[in-house]
């Protein structure tokens, strides 16, 4: 079983320093990250991927970024997401994890 925490503006976990603080604190294998970009972008994470991303990543088991629908990418536009590049990184973690093939 994984408890899975979301990052959403004005919360702890707000931003990709604040959730990995909060995963740290925790530290527990069953402790893992429901990773929202646009939200670490709202909340003023400067910036949500790469650099965001590549703080948190060991902990991210979901991720919004597999959205697709137009009002999710407007959305990733609009804080400068690289929404394709960010999908692909999350691809290649969950393969490293072995939770996709």
């Amino acid at each position: 079983m994984i408890l899975a925490l979301e990052n959403m503006p004005s919360q702890w976990a707000d931003t990709a320093e604040n959730s990995r603080k909060v995963l740290e604190l925790v530290n527990h294998p069953a402790f893992r990250l429901n990773w929202d970009p646009g939200s670490a972008a709202f909340a003023g994470d400067p910036s949500p991927f790469p650099e965001g991303y590549e703080r948190i990543k060991e902990w991210v088991r979901f991720d919004k970024t597999i959205y697709t629908d137009k009002k999710a990418k407007k959305i990733y536009d609009q804080y400068f997401i690289e929404y394709k590049k960010a999908y692909e990184a999350l691809k290649e973690t969950m393969k490293t994890l072995g939770k996709i093939k």
